[in-house]
C-alpha cells in the first residue's frame, strides 16, 4: 500500500465561478435565528460521544460491486465511483497541497474552513472569497449540513470543495472507538450527500484527533486524511490581527486552517478579508483539495 508520504492524488480542476450571497439573505434562506454574538449549533464537545444515529452507513468496500443499501441514499455514490488511489491505506495526514494535488505550482496554497455550515457565518466567508475570487475546501460537520442544508449547498454552487468533519465533532476523536469512528465518518457522508449530492474525498477529525482507529477506517469509504500546516487558532477568538499575522505567513504548498462555525466568527471574516488579498498580492494561488 502507499503511505501519505508517497501518496500522489490526481484531483479536479478548479471551477471558475462564484457567488455574492448577502449575508441578511442567506439567514433568511435558513429559516433560523441565530446569534452572532456566541455559539454556533455545535460546539466541540468535551468528552467523546457516539450520539444516536438515525442512518449508520456501512463501510464501503473498495472494489465491491456496490456499496450497502444502507451505506448511501440512493442514487448516493457507491464503491464503484471511488476512485482506487483513495482506496489506499494512510500511516499519517496530508498537511501538504503537492500531497494531494501533485500537478499544483509551486505557490498553491489551500485555505480549509472548518465546522459548518452555519448560517450567519458561511455566507460572509462564501462573500469575502467570491470578492477574490479565491476557492477554498469547507469541512462540515454533518448535523450541521442537516441542519442547514442551503448553505452546504451554497458552498458547492460557489464552487469550492467539501471535507467531511466528523457527524457531531467529538474531542478527544483519538478516544473513540472503531465502531463510533466509522458512525461519525459515515453519518457525516450520508448527511452530505443528501444536502449536496457531494461525495467528500476528504476527512479532517475534530481537533486533529487522528489514531489507529481513523486511519484503518478511511480507505474503506475512500477518504484522504486531510490535516493542515497554519494554523491561527482563531477557534479561541485571539484577534484579527493575531488570525491576520499567522495567516500571512503562509507560502506556497501549505494548508491554512480556518473555521466558519463553531462560535462568533467576525474575527475570521475580518482577518481573511485582509490577509486574502495580501497572500494574493504575493502571487500565491489558491485552490481547492
Amino acid at each position: 500500500m502507499i503511505s501519505s508520504g508517497e501518496g500522489r492524488v490526481n484531483r479536479r480542476s478548479l471551477l471558475r465561478f462564484g457567488i455574492g450571497a448577502a449575508v441578511a439573505a442567506a439567514v433568511a434562506a435558513c429559516g433560523d435565528t441565530v446569534s452572532t454574538t456566541g455559539s454556533g449549533p455545535v460546539r466541540p464537545s468535551p468528552h467523546p460521544v457516539a450520539k444516536p444515529s438515525t442512518r449508520l452507513a456501512t463501510p464501503v468496500s473498495a472494489g465491491s460491486p456496490s456499496a450497502s443499501p444502507a451505506a448511501w441514499p440512493s442514487p448516493g455514490p457507491t464503491a464503484a465511483a471511488v476512485p482506487a488511489e483513495f482506496a489506499q491505506r494512510w500511516s499519517a495526514p496530508v498537511n501538504r497541497v503537492p500531497q494531494i494535488l501533485p500537478g499544483a505550482p509551486a505557490n498553491a496554497i489551500a485555505l480549509t474552513i472548518d465546522d459548518g455550515p452555519h448560517p450567519v457565518y458561511t455566507p460572509m466567508v462564501l462573500e469575502v472569497l467570491q470578492r477574490y475570487g479565491v476557492k477554498a475546501t469547507f469541512s462540515m460537520i454533518g448535523i450541521n449540513v442537516q441542519r442547514y442544508p442551503q448553505v452546504a449547498r451554497q458552498v458547492v454552487a460557489a464552487g469550492h470543495t467539501i471535507c467531511n468533519h466528523s457527524m457531531w465533532h467529538p474531542i478527544p476523536f483519538a478516544a473513540l472507538t472503531p465502531a463510533q469512528v466509522h458512525e461519525e465518518i459515515a453519518d457525516a457522508l450520508n448527511r452530505i450527500w443528501d444536502a449536496t449530492k457531494t461525495a467528500s474525498l476528504l476527512f479532517r477529525p475534530p481537533g486533529g484527533g487522528w489514531s489507529p482507529a481513523v486511519f484503518q477506517a478511511l480507505p474503506q469509504y475512500g477518504l484522504i486524511p486531510l490535516d493542515w500546516d497554519v494554523d491561527p487558532r482563531d477557534w479561541t477568538v485571539p484577534g484579527v490581527a493575531r488570525i491576520e499575522e499567522v495567516l500571512d505567513t503562509g507560502r506556497g504548498g501549505d494548508i491554512l486552517l480556518c473555521h466558519d462555525g463553531g462560535g462568533n466568527r467576525l474575527e475570521t471574516v475580518q482577518a481573511l478579508a485582509k490577509v486574502i488579498p495580501a497572500l494574493l498580492a504575493r502571487k500565491l494561488e489558491f485552490v481547492t483539495l
